[in-house]
């Protein structure tokens, strides 16, 4: 089993997955407090849910989303993963 730590392994990432890794903390906090000055528009009907769907990792925006309605709205947010056409 290769250790994430060890230099060696970063040259098996061909599509430079680590490195994205490595500043995603960073661009949640820039999203963030770039998302402080967002006015959101009242929303003029009663919603009975929302359901943000995505392919593969393109849901993980979703899966935030839902975490905060949690804490932030009575509404239930869901993230649903949906398959690709090639899958």
């Amino acid at each position: 089993m290769n250790r994430l730590d060890d230099p060696a392994i970063y040259s098996l990432d061909a599509s430079g997955m680590f490195e994205h890794i490595s500043v995603l903390g960073r661009e949640l906090i820039r999203a963030w407090e770039a998302s402080a000055s967002l006015e959101v528009p009242t929303v003029p009907v009663t919603l009975n849910g929302v359901v943000v769907a995505g392919v593969g990792g393109s849901a993980t925006g979703g899966d935030y989303f839902a975490t905060l309605a949690r804490t932030g709205t009575s509404c239930p947010v869901a993230a649903r993963r949906t398959r690709s056409a090639a899958s």
